[in-house]
């Protein structure tokens, strides 16, 4: 099945076209991250741009999904991404590569200030689109 920008799709849609957990907010399969399902609301406001990642009870999932998006824009592989809509509603707006990683503190502090209402997180993605 094709995406077209604009249009919207349910999780089952995403998860049965490109593969991989249905719950997660960068689903992989074998390695290769298959999309980006981000939120914007309170999650991450300046999705797709930006994704505000991890939380005060990291886990090992969550910072392996990182690095291997990261990983795979590094290497020119690019993911379609969906913005969350409303329950189950998710907006594809194109493909995206990553093009930057940081848990630095100094820039984690700096965007907590700047979204409170996300509370606690221990990275940031930078996208573009391509």
């Amino acid at each position: 099945m094709p995406f077209f920008i604009g249009q919207t799709y349910t999780r089952d849609e995403i998860g049965d076209e490109l593969g991989g957990s249905k719950q997660s907010y960068l689903p992989n399969v074998n390695e290769r991250i298959t999309c980006g399902c981000f939120n914007p609301e309170r999650v991450n406001p300046d999705a797709p741009e930006e994704i505000l990642f991890g939380g005060p009870e990291d886990t090992p999932e969550i910072d392996r999904a990182a690095n291997l998006v990261f990983q795979q824009g590094q290497n020119g592989g690019d993911i379609r991404v969906f913005l969350k809509r409303q329950v189950n509603t998710w907006e594809y707006v194109g493909k995206f590569l990553c093009v930057g990683i940081t848990r630095d503190r100094r820039v984690v502090r700096r965007k907590m200030r700047a979204h409170p209402e996300r509370g606690d997180f221990s990275g940031v993605l930078r996208f573009e689109r391509v």
